[in-house]
C-alpha cells in the first residue's frame, strides 16, 4: 500500500488528507452514528430492514441508474429521513423500473445535486452522481469518489437533523458498481459492512 498526499477541497474548508489505496476508515461502531449510504451504478431494489436501535437513522443512496428503495422493520420508525441524489438516468435497465422511496413522506429524490466538495481523482466534482468504488486515490469512471458522498451527504442531513455536520456520522457504506439484490433480498441494518466494495 503507498500513501499519497492529497488535497481535497469543501465548500467550507481546505484540509491535506493523507490517502492510501485501501479502504477509507470512516464507519464508526453502533452507538451515535446514524448515516447509512448506498452507492452503486446499475441502480436496482434496495429493501433495507432496520433492526437496530439506533436514534436519528437517515439513509442516503446515490447511483447513475434508477433504484427502488424500501425501508421497515422493528426500528423502522427511528428513521427520519431517506434521500435519493444521483443521475436517475432515463434508459431502462433490468435493475429497477423507477426511482422511489417507501416510506413517500420520509423520502427525496434529488437529480444531479451540486457536489459540496472535491477530490482531484473525481471525474464529477460538480455534482453529486453516484461512486462505484471506496479508494478515494484512482481516478473514477465517470461518477464522484466516496468521500464526496460522504460529504454531501453529511451536509445535507446535518440540515434535516438541525445539527453541525459533526452531528451526522457515518455508520454504513455500502459500495459496489452492479445492481442491488434485488426484491426477493432483504439488507439488515446490524450485517450491512462499511467500505471496502464488495459484491453481495
Amino acid at each position: 500500500t503507498t500513501t499519497t498526499t492529497t488535497t481535497r477541497t469543501s465548500t467550507s474548508t481546505t484540509t491535506t488528507t493523507s490517502l492510501t489505496t485501501t479502504a477509507a476508515p470512516w464507519c464508526s461502531a453502533a452507538g451515535s452514528n446514524n448515516l447509512v449510504i448506498f452507492s452503486n451504478y446499475d441502480g436496482g431494489i434496495i429493501n433495507l430492514q432496520i433492526d437496530q436501535n439506533i436514534p436519528n437513522i437517515v439513509i442516503g443512496v446515490s447511483s447513475y441508474e434508477d433504484v427502488q428503495i424500501t425501508v421497515s422493520g422493528t426500528y423502522a420508525s427511528n428513521v427520519r429521513a431517506i434521500l435519493y441524489a444521483g443521475f436517475k438516468s432515463t434508459r431502462t435497465t433490468n435493475c429497477a423500473l423507477s426511482t422511489s422511496i417507501t416510506p413517500s413522506n420520509l423520502g427525496t429524490i434529488l437529480v444531479r445535486p451540486a457536489a459540496t466538495m472535491t477530490n482531484p481523482f473525481s471525474r464529477q466534482n460538480s455534482n453529486i452522481l453516484y461512486a462505484s468504488t471506496c479508494v478515494l486515490d484512482q481516478m473514477t469512471g465517470g461518477g464522484n469518489t466516496a468521500d464526496q458522498l460522504v460529504d454531501y451527504y453529511k451536509t445535507y442531513f446535518s440540515s434535516v437533523l438541525s445539527t453541525t455536520k459533526a452531528g451526522v456520522v457515518l455508520y454504513k457504506m455500502v459500495v459496489q458498481y452492479s445492481c442491488w439484490a434485488g426484491s426477493s433480498t432483504t439488507y439488515q441494518l446490524s450485517t450491512l459492512r462499511c467500505c471496502p466494495t464488495y459484491q453481495y
